[in-house]
């Protein structure tokens, strides 16, 4: 419902835009040429609406799964103009080109997939994937190819390596279980001892519960023995988020794409504003990585200080 409601909010943008930019193109005074005011609200235009539908879906995503639900939203977004840009400007490609780029974007993945696995709390391997994609882009800009034969194959190549490795750990981190409160060395379980006798204020003892009296499912940030409602149950829904914010993303800048494509390289091209656009997603991704590694900081100093007291 949350996809739904956010593109039906994307289609009434869209339609919004273009009769404010009709309306804009029939008052103009330069019915001979293009108004570069109005190209620029234009282009600007559909990057906000860009920018508005990930937000929205990065704030569900956070409200469902936290830290690791919104990276996966914001890397789907980060990736929509590499996804409309970067690969239908590469020109006409040959067979081993394609061969090429496919197989080294599936050993990307499959290293993406252990990076994330493994070594998830080292570094930001979306945000590095997202880096590597968005810098090679220049080299399948018509310009580069033309001074540089070989960037007919090397920025391709380094594009898919780049969201191989993004999308790999991405996954990875999305479906990966949940992590829940485990019972501390002192067998505490939200403020409690778990398994022990417990002396009442009469002197009687009573068994305080166990970690199997403790429920199945919990509230999220309600720690248990078990696992957390978001993800138990939106786990599905996590995962189509990622997906639905490049299609939608990607949508939202389809406009911005054609114009460039019909007049070719003007001042006002994409070839600086989407890659710009990628590159805020990977500093958004850099920095939800570390707001997870200090709250988990945080928590593991606040078991620490509850287990030795």
């Amino acid at each position: 419902m949350a996809v739904i409601a956010v593109a039906a909010l994307l289609l009434l943008g869209l339609a919004l835009r273009m009769g404010t930019i009709r309306e804009l193109r029939l008052s103009s005074d330069e019915m001979a040429g293009r108004d570069p005011a109005i190209e620029s609200f234009a282009q600007v235009s559909a990057v906000v609406l860009a920018a508005v539908v990930a937000l929205l879906l990065t704030a569900y995503a956070y409200r469902l799964g936290r830290a690791r639900a919104a990276r996966w939203v914001v890397l789907g977004a980060a990736a929509a103009p590499v996804a409309v840009f970067v690969f239908p400007d590469a020109g006409p490609s040959s067979g081993t080109r394609t061969s090429l780029v496919l197989l080294l974007g599936i050993f990307a993945v499959a290293g993406g997939a252990l990076a994330g696995r493994h070594a998830a709390r080292m570094l930001p391997w979306d945000a590095i994937g997202v880096v590597v994609a968005v810098a090679a882009t220049p080299l399948t800009w018509p310009v580069v190819r033309a001074e540089l034969p070989s960037a007919d194959t090397v920025g391709p190549v380094l594009v898919a390596v780049g969201l191989g490795l993004a999308f790999g750990s991405g996954i990875v981190l999305v479906t990966g279980p949940a992590e829940t409160a485990p019972i501390g060395a002192a067998g505490t379980m939200n403020g409690r001892a778990v398994g022990s006798r417990v002396v009442g204020p009469a002197g009687d003892s009573t068994a305080s519960p166990t970690a199997a009296d403790a429920p199945a499912v919990a509230w999220v940030g309600e720690p248990t023995g078990g696992r957390t409602r978001h993800a138990s149950v939106n786990g599905a829904g996590v995962l189509v988020l990622g997906p639905a914010a490049l299609m939608l993303c990607a949508t939202a800048l389809a406009p911005v794409v054609l114009s460039s494509q019909v007049r070719g390289l003007t001042e006002q091209d994409p070839s600086f504003t989407l890659p710009l656009f990628t590159t805020v997603g990977a500093v958004l991704l850099a920095l939800l990585f570390g707001f997870a590694r200090a709250v988990d900081r945080l928590r593991r100093d606040l078991r620490a200080e509850a287990a030795a007291s």
